[in-house]
């Protein structure tokens, strides 16, 4: 369930668990700073999506890599960053990217005849989100240049995209009135959202928790992560 607490660099300040023995740390970060909604929010230009992803990918992970390196000091301790994937592509059912944007209060607005007008800006943003993440998480990895660090493409394509039938790796959210959740968790975590968002005045956030699993990796998703894992290891 979303948290902002413990941050992932509380979590690596935390560590005291004899860090100078670990053989392997698997990373990721930077989406959770763009804001998912952020990327598929058309109207959100300011600021740019490009300098938002920089800020996150670049110098965020540059500074929590740097402060990896020095608490994981083992030579031989292998650091796997890994990357993102097109969270909605052109191969995305279109009522399944509507739905998600309801999820998130972004609406179709009325001066648009088409659907397909607004869609189509949200699904140039997942791409561009994915493609400068890549790069700005590749050199975050190159300018802190420690050789134990190891960038891990997901391997995930446009048909890998949430709302593709057959062959999405992501959890969606059902495309009925009440935006069911798919994942076989949701009623574990439906009442720890009540208790992380109990005020009347927080319930977008926790409709928005309860869903929680919308765009993160399905089962067969999380088989692709580790099958790249693993071929990034000797």
């Amino acid at each position: 369930m979303p948290a902002s607490r413990l941050s992932i660099i509380e979590q690596c300040e935390r560590y005291a668990n004899s860090p100078d023995t670990v053989d392997l740390v698997l990373m990721d970060g930077g989406i959770n700073d763009v804001g998912v909604a952020s990327i598929l929010n058309p109207f959100g230009l300011i600021p740019p999506l490009d300098v938002t992803v920089m800020h996150a990918c670049h110098d965020g992970m540059m500074m929590l890599l740097k402060k990896v390196v020095a608490k994981f000091s083992k030579p031989t301790c292998k650091i796997l960053v890994t990357v993102y994937y097109p969270i909605l592509s052109a191969k995305s059912d279109p009522l399944g990217v509507t739905k998600l944007l309801s999820l998130f209060g972004i609406a179709v607005p009325g001066f648009l005849d088409k659907d397909l007008d607004f869609i189509n800006p949200v699904l140039s943003r997942c791409e561009a989100f994915f493609n400068d993440s890549t790069q700005q998480l590749a050199q975050a990895i190159a300018d802190v240049g420690d050789p134990r660090i190891t960038f891990v493409p997901s391997g995930f394509t446009d048909a890998n995209s949430a709302f593709v039938a057959g062959t999405s790796l992501l959890w969606g959210i059902d495309l009925d009135d009440d935006l069911s959740p798919q994942d076989p968790v949701a009623a574990a975590r439906h009442p720890l959202c009540d208790v992380a968002h109990p005020s009347p005045s927080q319930i977008p956030e926790r409709e928005i928790c309860y869903r929680a699993s919308a765009e993160h990796p399905n089962v067969q998703g999380a088989v692709q992560f580790s099958k790249k894992i693993l071929e990034a290891l000797p």
